[in-house]
């Protein structure tokens, strides 16, 4: 059944029922959506058919593709060629060829040929294109370089675009060093050097046009040995932006880190698609973690990886539009701060409320500290003395308080190998931190001697006998004179020895155990 009155570019389902003399069937199962599609046709004709070299055997040969592709993709081309001032001609190739660039080979060296080109598609072959102008099978052998071609335009602006070349197939006796681009008004031919100081790359961006004037381009090579011939006239294009043109954005995504360059497109059509450059070469590289994510109108190119050789020109360009485009330069200063604020987006630093620090507790153990402003319960953390990881296990500490934001490691024992420099790193989900003390030198000593009689007086005061009372002298009424001291936690087998000048002296009064009292009565 044929279903008629339906729209180009409209999508339909479609079902189906079944009638007899009692009535109708259920419907049946919805179809596939279909897409309806204008019929094809064959493509309109190649032209501006170009000669890009010559050896006297042989042409290098280009030439524009069609207009209108006849609503199909152009697959093929095909060409002939005649003998200039006869009418028969006669295929050069086959099979057909499918790029715009053709060598033809078996010519007679001095010559003159006509050539013509059809464009083929799903549909058919079309029609001829016009034939070339007269061209001579003579080698060339000027020393400057021959046309370039494929000249192309995008980000067409009020007062700029960009043009696009192919570097010309004869370079001449030296290497190519550069190019010129000349632009004239259609119409005329004043033609004006865009770039006085010759550009090495096949692009430039020309500004200064009048909006809504419409120029002809065309581009020249140079060597060592001067200007080289000029490539073929580009089509018309007008110094117009396309209503609703938006320009490329470049920001450091919050969450992830990442560089995204995003484009949105005022225009997309059926087969519209999205094509990336970097200094207007497409990007086809994706082995070191760049991305291109499309949804709808919108386009992302994603640097996961990004570091110092990202930095350039970033082009996007929609297939199947009215020249819809855009760019984004990044250099290298930019790309730097985008690099650094990646960083600090994927290595966050946890903030301190004070660095790492240490206090010397009882028994002379030595607990390093700090605090962060916040920590969660998932913080993890490691301490290092002079590169070294410390261990928490006993007779060490270490520990955390979430509410304080505290984290600490109690050495147990601090001695004279522990110079050097103590370090503490935290890791708290997407989050670090690290501190560091410097124990070195006088800082170093004075710890230590701290931490030796903070341990002595530990032991002294609560492990075993200690003096409560140190030796004091005490002279009587009767002017006698007793040597007197108290002594703390005495045991039954609690001892006492006194000396004099290193001799012992054995006292005739012994010592009260009960009170801790020791006395030395001295005669005379």
């Amino acid at each position: 059944f044929v279903v008629s009155g339906l729209k180009t570019g409209e999508t339909y389902v479609f079902r189906v029922q079944a009638i007899n003399e009692l009535g109708l069937s259920d419907e049946s199962q919805e179809s596939a959506p279909l897409t309806v599609r204008a019929a094809l046709t064959t493509p309109s004709a190649p032209y501006d058919i170009a000669l890009l070299n010559c050896d006297g055997r042989s042409m290098v040969l280009n030439w524009k593709k069609p207009l209108q592709s006849g609503g199909a993709e152009i697959k093929e081309y095909y060409a002939d060629k005649r003998r200039s001032g006869t009418s028969m001609w006669r295929e050069i190739h086959i099979p057909p060829v499918t790029e715009r660039l053709y060598k033809v080979e078996g010519l007679t060296e001095g010559a003159v040929y006509q050539f013509h080109v059809y464009a083929a598609n799903l549909a058919g072959l079309g029609p001829a294109s016009k034939h070339s102008d007269d061209f001579k099978c003579e080698a060339w052998t000027m020393p400057e370089p021959g046309p370039a071609y494929d000249l192309t335009f995008c980000e067409v602006r009020d007062n700029s675009l960009v043009v696009e070349w192919q570097k010309p197939v004869y370079a001449g006796s030296e290497p190519i060093t550069g190019y010129h681009v000349e632009y004239a008004k259609k119409g005329t031919s004043d033609w004006k050097t865009a770039n006085e100081k010759t550009v090495s790359h096949r692009f430039l961006k020309v500004t200064g046009l009048e909006v809504g004037t419409c120029y002809l381009f065309r581009v020249r090579a140079v060597n060592a040995a001067g200007v080289g011939m000029a490539s073929m006239p580009s089509d018309p294009v007008t110094a117009k932006a396309v209503e609703g043109s938006q320009e490329v954005s470049c920001t450091v995504d919050e969450k992830s880190g990442d560089i995204v360059l995003s484009f949105e497109s005022c225009q997309m059509n059926e087969g519209s698609r999205f094509i990336w450059k970097k200094n207007y070469k497409e990007i086809t590289d994706f082995s070191k973690g760049v991305e291109i994510k499309t949804e709808g109108s919108q386009s992302k190119l994603i640097f996961k990886n990004a570091d110092k050789e990202d930095a350039g020109t970033y082009s996007v360009s929609v297939a199947r539009t009215n020249g819809v485009s855009s760019s984004y330069t990044i250099s290298t200063e930019e790309l730097e701060k985008m690099l650094a604020l990646s960083y600090d987006i994927r290595h966050p630093i946890i903030p301190l409320k004070s660095e790492l620090a240490y206090k010397i507790l009882e028994r002379g153990r030595m607990r390093f500290w700090l605090q962060a402003e916040e920590i969660s319960s998932k913080v993890t953390y490691k301490f290092f003395a002079n590169n070294k990881e410390l261990s928490g296990a006993d007779p060490n500490k270490m520990g955390h308080d979430v509410s304080t934001g505290i984290i600490e490691f109690i050495m147990d024992h601090f001695t004279e190998e522990n110079e050097g420099t103590f370090t503490c790193q935290i890791t708290d989900g997407g989050g670090k931190a690290q501190s560091s003390l410097v124990l070195i030198g006088d800082a170093f000593k004075a710890a230590l001697a701290e931490a030796d009689f903070q341990r002595r007086e530990y032991i002294r005061v609560k492990e075993g006998p200690h003096f409560s009372e140190f030796l004091s002298l005490h002279v009587g009424d009767d002017c006698s004179v007793t040597l007197v001291c108290k002594v703390a936690n005495l045991k039954k087998e609690s001892e006492f020895h006194w000396y004099k000048d290193d001799t012992e002296i054995i006292p005739d009064v012994k010592p009260d155990l009960s009170s801790g009292v020791c006395k030395l009565p001295i005669k005379e």
